[in-house]
């Protein structure tokens, strides 16, 4: 069986938390259930992406932070989140947030049609720069110009049928 944590790893969760399963079996959770940097927004964004140097994977479960090896997904080490930025609720980006980001960035440089919340439109191509980390606002070509869209304000994005805008 292959090793879910490092030496250092195991040390970690035995000094910084209170488990009542088997290390590997919290491993295993925090690969499911934990939430990844990309899901946060703001200062706690750049906390987690400070934690993510060399390649690490960075998942958030139960108040802790833990630091994964990117290839071989074994636990390095785990902190406890800074009181600072309790609760995390504040910070997390909501899932149709994510959602919709996820469906503007499989439209990337293509014609769309973006439908917003009050029913307004743009017709444009996104550009490929739309940072989906951020998950705030799309930047679209419109008529030449670039147009700004909170992700939060869009209802439906749609392909145009015609390369004309």
């Amino acid at each position: 069986m292959k090793r879910k944590l490092t030496y250092h790893g195991k040390k970690r969760v035995n000094e910084r938390a209170m488990i009542y399963e088997s290390k590997a079996a919290l491993v295993r959770r925090v690969s499911m259930l934990g939430k990844t940097r990309n899901m946060y927004r703001g200062k706690f964004y750049q906390y987690l992406l400070s934690k993510s140097n060399r390649g690490a994977q960075v998942k958030v479960y139960n108040d802790y932070v833990y630091i994964m090896s990117k290839n071989s997904r074994r636990l390095i080490t785990l902190y406890p989140v800074p009181e600072k930025y309790l609760p995390i609720k504040q910070y997390e980006i909501p899932r149709n947030v994510i959602s919709m980001a996820m469906r503007v960035n499989s439209f990337l440089g293509r014609p769309v049609i973006i439908v917003k919340k009050d029913d307004s439109y743009v017709k444009g191509y996104i550009l490929k720069e739309f940072v989906a980390q951020t998950m705030k606002n799309v930047m679209v070509v419109s008529d030449g110009e670039k147009v700004v869209i909170d992700i939060e304000n869009i209802k439906e994005v749609k392909e145009m049928k015609t390369k004309t805008i």
